[in-house]
């Protein structure tokens, strides 16, 4: 098979998604924040996010399969019927909204939404609303600039869900979510040769990396769980900041 990149682009890649897929496999998200800066640098730009999305629904289902007991379906279902329609909108962000301005908005919201958290903000779980309003924000993100996670883990972590729960049940919407984005750019034709070809050389990194990160989560106690996800929180909003 021939190499899509250079050897040093592809060491990079599968680094940097050994430890994302680690950070979700304990935190129930993250593998975006860490992997995405790296991988624009080093690979072609088009084929990014759409590898993401495949990458990601390969963890996910790794996740999932370890933590599905402790999912939570009725809150999950309406996240993703909101990521329905936030994906089909976000595909088209980029060429409606300057990427800078867009990424400068999303951080700040996130950053005052971990400050929120951290300061003893509390949301309910219960209302359909906010969870369809929240789905459509993480969906809108997936597709735009491969940043689903925020939104969810911002949400859940207000409403006070527990860990195992938290891990489970995002891990089963970012695999729901990734399917309907995958079908998305499968549909505009972003599913070619070079993405397949990545796919499957960086792969192996990411599993690895997940495994690990999913066996050292269950070692992590609650607290300590809460104040990791609040710090993965500020660190994605500053990371488009930057």
């Amino acid at each position: 098979m021939n190499l899509p990149v250079g050897i040093a682009a592809l060491a990079a890649s599968a680094a940097v998604l050994f430890v994302g897929g680690a950070l979700q496999g304990v935190a129930g998200f993250g593998m975006g924040l860490i992997a995405l800066p790296v991988l624009l640098r080093v690979l072609p730009a088009e084929t990014v996010v759409p590898l993401m999305t495949a990458l990601a629904w390969v963890m996910n289902v790794q996740i999932f399969f370890k933590l599905w007991r402790d999912a939570d379906l009725r809150v999950i279902a309406v996240f993703l019927l909101g990521a329905c329609v936030g994906t089909q909108l976000g595909v088209y962000i980029p060429s409606l909204v300057p990427p800078r301005i867009f990424q400068i908005a999303v951080g700040l919201l996130i950053c005052l939404s971990g400050l929120a958290i951290w300061k003893g903000w509390r949301v309910s779980l219960r209302g359909l609303l906010p969870r369809f309003a929240v789905g459509a924000l993480s969906g809108a993100l997936g597709a735009s600039i491969s940043l689903s996670g925020p939104p969810i883990a911002i949400f859940m972590t207000a409403g006070g869900v527990p860990k195992n729960t938290f891990r489970s049940s995002t891990a089963l919407y970012f695999l729901l979510l990734n399917t309907v984005t995958l079908f998305t750019f499968g549909a505009h034709g972003a599913l070619d040769a070079r993405f397949v070809r990545l796919l499957l050389w960086l792969l192996p990194s990411l599993v690895l990396g997940t495994a690990c990160g999913v066996r050292l989560g269950t070692r992590v106690p609650e607290e300590k769980f809460r104040a990791v996800v609040i710090v993965l929180i500020f660190v994605s909003g500053l990371s488009l900041l930057l």
